[in-house]
C-alpha cells in the first residue's frame, strides 16, 4: 500500500505537538496529536505512537496472528499506549497531565480496522463515488452536543474541548470499527489543525486530484495555511492497492 504523509508546525504554534508513524509493509498508518493546553503534549504524542507501534509489532510474535485482524486488536494497542504515558507522569511530576489523541488503522486485504481517541479524524475517501465519509467520531464536547441534539454546530466556533485522551487513567476508552475499501479508495489520518479549518468536501476535492499521491499530504497542509494555519497539522494517507 502506498503511504504518505507531513507535518508542520503551523503559522502560529511555536512547536510541534502532532507526532505519527506508518509502515508500508503492514499497512499500518498512527498519528497522535498532543492535547492543547496539557503540559508536555509533543512528548505525549511521541510515546503514545511508538507505544502503539511497539505493541503491534510485539502482537505479530504472537502464535495467534489473527487477533491482528480485529478492532480489538487496535484497541489493545491504544490501551498499552495509555498505560505508558501514566506511566511516565508517575516516573516524572512534571509530565502530570500531559496527554494527546492518538488514531491507528491497519488495512488487511480490502478490510481497514480503525481505532482513535480524542478528535484526530480518520477518513475514507471512495475512488468510485468521489465522496468522503468521516469514520472515526470526534471525542469532544461539542460532538456530543449534537449527537445529544443540544446543540447546532453550524452556529458554533470549533470547540475542541476533547472528552476522551490518551494519558487519562478514567476517560481514555478507546472506540474502533471496520470499513470496507476498494482498489482506488484512498485513506486519511489528519489531525484538527487540518479539520478545523478545511472543509469535508474540500478535503476530498484535494484528494482526489490527479496529483501524485506523495503531493496530496503537502497540498492539504497548503490548504490549511490558506485559513491561517493556527494549529499544527499533520496528515497521512494511502491508496488502496
Amino acid at each position: 500500500m502506498q503511504i504518505y504523509s507531513t507535518t508542520d508546525t503551523g503559522l502560529v504554534r511555536h512547536n510541534n505537538e502532532d507526532y505519527h508513524r506508518y509502515d508500508n509493509k503492514r499497512k499500518l498508518m498512527i498519528l497522535a496529536d498532543g492535547v492543547g493546553g496539557h503540559a508536555y503534549g509533543e512528548i505525549a504524542s511521541r510515546i503514545a505512537v511508538e507505544s502503539a507501534y511497539q505493541y503491534w509489532l510485539r502482537n505479530e510474535t504472537l502464535p495467534d496472528d489473527e487477533s491482528l485482524e480485529t478492532p480489538h486488536a487496535l484497541v489493545e494497542c491504544l490501551s498499552f499506549a495509555n498505560q505508558k504515558v501514566l506511566t511516565q507522569q508517575n516516573i516524572r511530576p512534571d509530565y502530570y497531565n500531559m496527554g494527546t489523541t492518538l488514531a491507528m488503522a491497519v488495512l488487511n486485504d480490502h478490510t481497514l480496522y480503525y481505532a482513535w481517541v480524542g478528535d484526530s479524524r480518520i477518513y475514507h475517501i471512495s475512488a468510485a463515488t468521489r465522496s468522503i465519509r468521516q469514520l472515526s467520531i470526534d471525542h469532544t464536547l461539542l460532538q456530543e452536543a449534537a449527537d445529544g441534539g443540544t446543540l447546532d454546530p453550524e452556529k458554533l466556533a470549533p470547540g475542541n474541548i476533547i472528552t476522551r485522551v490518551i494519558g487519562s487513567m478514567y476517560n481514555a476508552q478507546p472506540e474502533s470499527g471496520t470499513a470496507t475499501m476498494t482498489s482506488g479508495d484512498l485513506l486519511l489520518l489528519c489531525s484538527d489543525g487540518l479539520t478545523d479549518l478545511v472543509e469535508d468536501e474540500q478535503i476530498c476535492d484535494i484528494m482526489m486530484t490527479d496529483k501524485p499521491l506523495y503531493e496530496i499530504p503537502h497540498a492539504l497542509v497548503a490548504e490549511a495555511y490558506n485559513y491561517g494555519a493556527h494549529d499544527n497539522i499533520t496528515a497521512v494517507v494511502a491508496r488502496v492497492p
